[in-house]
């Protein structure tokens, strides 16, 4: 796991959620893995499929494919590949050696990783070490198997125990389908075999020795490797650190005391808010009434089908908020405090999911590019972790959690992963070793909690470094990621601890939207628009109006699927400055539709702007052909709730990804636009111009990866974090781009950026 508060690799996560951690098998010490240098380099750009796609149009690495023993145990036997990237050293002169760096998993590709080491704080790494990226045994572009797993379709229960056998009956039947397809591959992913293959990759770059940076789930792939080769290795440091031992039950113990903690810090915030919450003005007043409220979800589960997909609201959607740090309070407030007074917080649409198979034995660097492996994940949760196996189990211990953390202590576990897999787990142990080692805790994050850093030191020696701040992997991005380039360059380790940028600190109020100028708005009936203009437009133009892609009155459009000036019949509420209902809207013709890298539709209206300014005395949004900048003040304005909400962008997102849709350079606010349901659509506006600069889209709900209503951001090179409450909206200059005379979308013009029908 690596990024944000969950973070993966995935097909559209990038990194995993925190039931992929594991470790892997391994003896006190290994045999190096014999061979002379054998990799021959060619440039990714053109010896990779989807190379350019993937990272922005890189032409800079080198790219090859290793092989390795399928089993160490049979060298001679079937070998598989292991895809490997290069960034070289930009100051050959100056050169140390190689650095392997890998930002987590399991289940994720990370060849691209150096691309984002050298767009980070460890930058200077790159003037005087290669920076080597490869893709695991099973992932990527090196062999694997391809066995997705199925969509997830909560059950309606009325018991807790229910609804857990379920999801337990669920990945037994993905073990089952999935782990024989290939017995003799499935039984070798393991963390050791890994570590082993990185031995493989340092014979065949020619080096006696490597360094390695590892976060997350890598962490424990460096802490194997180090056990089996401290001989070859030069430093080694590992940031969010995994635990010496992967017990899955134990790892539940601690996710939940730190969810507990934060639990706690949220009730005493909602305490205070009780004014804009109404769950209580104490504590304890506030803990009664969610604990009452879970209870009542849990015999009376709430249930919408609304849009084609069953959304539930139980006990357990209760649990799974309670966790929450504190960028998120207003927005789970806000959803619990729906839920208090009978409602539902938001209802997903359902999408169509595109098949990620793949021709059986097409891997390699010509294969199609594949972020995430659901197998390899599961194989290394299962192979190398105990717990998982038995529900009863399982079961007895998450009620003895729940006693002991009665807030947090009943969310969905990791010890549930394992039911029929087909090989038995393999307990190892790791050992200490004489090579430079430093590890990097962060207080109190969620995801790798601190307590395993100081389990970790314990059983591999090593030095500690504190980072008090709530972010899963965060050094790189830190101040102090300059201690990980003096560590790299001169081997100095530290016991200290290392402040962040900013500590996220709770809001001091809610809040709350005022209703603002609304004028130019739209109440769509459950979503919001704007009526807009382009900088080319005049006064007889028919008229636009702007809203998300996926509040188009037709069809949802599937992935990868763009609509051009399609026949629509629509009708929307025109809005006063003060939210009034001016009136009624038509639209004729879908101009342009997508939810593919961009989420917006256009329609074009039966009046003109001059029509409209003369019935109703209304002038449109003028919609900005400028890319936006991080700091720039903002309104978020929605027809749909009659609310604006202001605060500054807080990032440009390289890309989001929502279920099977990812969007590109995608706005995200600061805490204070909190949007959620009801939102959808509504313009982002610059504060300053008063244009139009983005369409508010989507927000994650719950802190889950990569899903319906909770997306998860990837950077340029793959990795993917996930933020609870985090709120996005699309970018808009595109369509400035497409625009021809008269309003016509022309999608042939030169330097036209939106997305063409395929």
């Amino acid at each position: 796991m690596t990024g944000g508060k969950t973070t993966r690799w995935v097909a559209a996560s990038a990194l995993v959620p925190l039931t992929a951690l594991a470790l892997g098998a391994v003896p006190v010490r290994a045999e190096p893995v014999t061979g002379t240098a054998v990799v021959s380099w060619r440039p990714c750009a053109t010896a990779v499929k989807d190379w350019a796609a993937i990272t922005d149009g890189d032409t800079a690495m080198e790219c090859a494919m290793v092989p390795v023993p399928l089993d160490y145990a049979d060298p001679g036997g079937r070998q598989i590949g292991i895809a490997v990237s290069r960034l070289k050293a930009t100051a050959p002169a100056k050169r140390r050696g190689a650095l392997l760096v890998n930002p987590g998993g399991p289940g994720g590709s990370t060849i691209t990783f150096p691309l984002n080491v050298a767009d980070s704080g460890l930058a200077e790494l790159g003037t005087d070490h290669d920076l080597i990226g490869f893709d695991p045994r099973g992932v990527g572009y090196s062999d694997r198997i391809v066995c997705a797993g199925e969509p997830l379709t909560p059950p309606v229960t009325t018991t807790d125990k229910d609804q857990a056998r379920y999801y337990f009956d669920r990945e037994r039947a993905f073990n089952e389908r999935c782990a024989p397809q290939d017995l003799a591959f499935t039984r070798q992913l393991t963390t050791a075999n890994m570590a082993r293959d990185v031995d493989a990759i340092r014979v065949a770059l020619g080096e006696q020795k490597i360094s390695f940076f590892g976060v997350s789930w890598s962490t424990a792939l460096g802490a194997n490797y180090r056990s089996l080769f401290d001989d070859h290795v030069d430093r080694m440091w590992l940031d969010s650190v995994m635990p010496p031992v992967m017990d899955l039950e134990a790892m539940d113990d601690s996710i939940a005391a730190v969810h507990e903690k934060s639990y706690a810090a949220f009730a005493a915030w909602l305490a205070r808010h009780d004014g804009e919450f109404h769950l209580g003005g104490t504590v304890a007043a506030v803990t009664r009434t969610i604990f009452a409220l879970r209870d009542t979800l849990t015999s009376s589960p709430r249930v919408s089908d609304a849009g084609g997909y069953q959304s539930v609201f139980d006990g357990a959607a209760v649990t799974r908020m309670l966790g929450i740090t504190a960028g998120g309070y207003a927005s789970v407030g806000r959803d619990l405090a729906t839920l208090h007074e009978g409602g539902v917080p938001g209802v997903p649409t359902a999408a169509k999911q595109k098949s990620r198979q793949t021709a059986p034995g097409l891997f390699g660097l010509d294969a199609d590019f594949e972020f995430f492996n659901d197998l390899q994940y599961r194989a290394v949760m299962c192979n190398d972790g105990v717990g998982g196996r038995d529900f009863d189990t399982v079961w007895a211990n998450r009620q003895k959690r729940a006693q002991r953390y009665p807030a947090t202590g009943g969310a969905p576990e990791n010890a549930r992963q394992c039911p029929s897999w087909p090989v038995p787990a393999q307990p190892w142990q790791l050992t200490r070793g004489s090579s430079a080692l430093q590890l990097s805790g962060h207080l109190d994050e969620d995801v790798t909690p601190y307590a395993w850093a100081v389990a970790m030191q314990a059983k591999v020696g090593g030095a500690l470094l504190t980072v008090p701040d709530d972010q899963h992997g965060s050094l790189k991005g830190l101040p102090c990621a300059s201690k990980v380039v003096d560590f790299f360059r001169t081997g100095r380790t530290t016991n200290g601890s290392c402040p962040p940028t900013s500590s996220v600190a709770a809001p001091a109020a809610p809040a709350a939207p005022s209703t603002g100028d609304l004028s130019g708005t739209v109440d769509l009936r459950g979503c919001s628009g704007s009526l807009v203009r382009m900088p080319n437009s005049v006064e007889g133009d028919r008229a636009l109006l702007l809203t998300n892609g996926h509040c188009f009155s037709g069809a949802r459009p599937i992935p990868d699927e763009v609509l051009v000036n399609q026949p629509a019949s629509a009708a929307f509420d025109l809005l006063s400055a003060d939210g009034g209902r001016l009136g009624t809207l038509r639209a004729t013709r879908a101009v342009y539709v997508s939810m593919t890298g961009t989420d917006v539709t256009l329609y074009r209206l039966t009046e003109t702007y001059a029509q409209l300014k003369r019935e109703y005395g209304v002038r449109p949004l003028e919609v900005s052909g400028q890319r936006p900048a991080p700091g720039t003040p903002i309104r978020v304005v929605s027809g749909g709730l009659k609310r604006t909400y202001s605060c500054r962008i807080d990032r440009l997102a390289y890309r989001v990804l929502e279920a099977a849709y990812l969007t590109k350079d995608v706005i995200r606010y600061t805490p204070e636009c909190d949007t959620g349901p009801g939102t959808s659509g509504s313009p982002i506006v610059e504060a300053a111009s008063g244009r139009v600069i983005g369409v508010n889209n989507t927000s994650n709900r719950e802190g889950n990866l990569c899903t319906e209503n909770n997306p998860c951001e990837m950077d340029r090179y793959g990795a993917v974090s996930a933020r609870k409450g985090a709120s996005y909206g699309t970018q808009t200059y595109w369509i400035t781009t497409c625009m021809a005379a008269g309003n016509r979308l022309d999608l042939r013009l030169p330097g036209c950026l939106l997305p063409k029908p395929s």
